[in-house]
């Protein structure tokens, strides 16, 4: 039943796809490209007692597709993923073959946007993602399965300006998780924003945002609904633009016997380059401090807590980029429990820790070749929850682009 919601989901974009496309206008850019890369990660698999070193070689083909008018643009982003890995050390008594999880990933985003008249704008988005990584569950995912699974995700979207100071926005957003193997915790969101917006000037504005949603599970863990109002502000600067919001979150659970959770929610953050609106900016700056909880939470394993990012690049002699990034993040988790180092049992609680860097050189106009380090480190109090991870990666990418880009 999923899949067949995801193609509907599709289906509907490329019928408002192909009506934009009617209205077409000069600016069209094609843009192969390819990436190919090698990884090492001293400890794969995220755990805490038997770490295992995995290389993983990567082949990506894609293709970008930019089409825009004055009143109208479509976008189409799709890259193949096939991904192969290999064991560094030797197996320990019932470890699996790393190669027995080769698979061809797949990455394709849909964006189609039109404004009808200058008070009117829709909009329509589609992303589906097959793949091993935990991450792309959840902006506050604490995954670390490498279980294979597909999420697609589809969103239309209606902007109204009442007048020049006040607008009205309502965005619909379903999505779809459902993994490869049977006894993954397929599960389904519908969610519904909704945003009144105040400018106070061409720069700054105050967004009174209200969230809607509802997530339902195949399985055990229980379907709940959650509702969350916020108050955003926004500023732009010639260099910089400032965001601060702060709100409420409640959840309720469809199962008797989960206690129900409420959170308050924050996000400050910060952006930043120079030049201000160039497409590959010589330097970059971006922070963000917030927390709130997570929405996929399988097991009904659910947390909140703070999270820190950081994150800047700059680009030297025009053919040199380096790119840094911390982050921290506590996961408070609400009802699951473990035994720490002493056997006691206690309510779970993890700091998790990340660093890297990459150094890139672009040889020519259409090839970089970069390579990239990092280390991971998650400390809980629940000993079997806790690891680290390091790993280095090295990449060589292209893209040509064909056509004209939109002014």
């Amino acid at each position: 039943m999923g899949k067949i919601r995801a193609i509907t989901g599709l289906t509907i974009l490329i019928t408002f796809v192909l009506t934009a496309f009617v209205w077409a206008g000069p600016a069209l850019l094609i843009t192969p490209k390819l990436g190919l890369g090698y990884r090492y990660d001293s400890n794969y698999y995220n755990s805490a007692n038997n770490s295992a070193g995995v290389h993983t070689y990567l082949v990506e083909p894609g293709i970008n597709v930019q089409f825009s008018t004055a009143k109208s643009m479509i976008s189409f982003d799709y890259t193949a993923s096939p991904t192969f890995y290999d064991d560094a050390d030797d197996l320990k008594p019932g470890q699996i073959k790393a190669s027995k999880a080769d698979y061809v990933g797949h990455d394709l985003a849909l964006n189609a946007m039109t404004q009808p008249n200058e008070r009117l704008e829709l909009a329509l988005s589609e992303t589906y993602s097959l793949t091993r990584d935990p991450d792309k569950l959840d902006q506050y995912s604490n995954e670390t399965g490498k279980d294979k699974y597909y999420i697609n995700t589809f969103s239309p979207r209606v902007l109204y300006s009442f007048t020049d100071r006040f607008s009205g926005q309502a965005t619909y957003r379903n999505t779809l998780t459902n993994y490869d193997d049977p006894n993954g915790e397929d599960n389904q969101e519908n969610r519904g924003i909704f945003d009144i917006i105040y400018n106070l000037n061409s720069k700054s504005s105050l967004d009174l945002e209200y969230q809607i949603w509802a997530r339902d599970y195949d399985m055990l863990t229980s379907d709940y609904t959650s509702h969350q109002g916020k108050l955003i502000y926004r500023q732009q600067f010639h260099y910089f633009q400032v965001e601060a919001g702060a709100g409420y979150q409640s959840r309720e659970f469809d199962v008797v016997g989960i206690k129900d959770i409420e959170t308050f929610t924050y996000r400050v953050a910060l952006e930043g380059q120079n030049p201000p609106d160039d497409g590959d900016p010589r330097s970059y700056v971006r922070a963000a401090f917030s927390s709130n909880f997570n929405d996929a939470g399988s097991g009904n394993e659910y947390y909140k807590g703070p999270e820190l990012s950081l994150s800047g690049g700059h680009r030297f002699l025009e053919k040199i980029y380096l790119d840094v990034w911390t982050s921290y993040r506590k996961s408070d988790y609400e009802t699951t429990y473990g035994l720490n180092s002493s056997n006691v049992l206690v309510l779970r609680e993890d700091d998790t820790y990340e660093i890297g860097a990459r150094l890139g050189y672009k040889i020519i106009e259409p090839i970089v070749i970069s390579i990239e380090g990092g280390y991971k480190n998650r400390d809980s109090n629940v000993a079997a929850y806790s690891y680290d991870n390091t790993y280095v990666m090295g990449r060589i990418d292209t893209a040509l682009e064909f056509g004209r880009r939109a002014n």
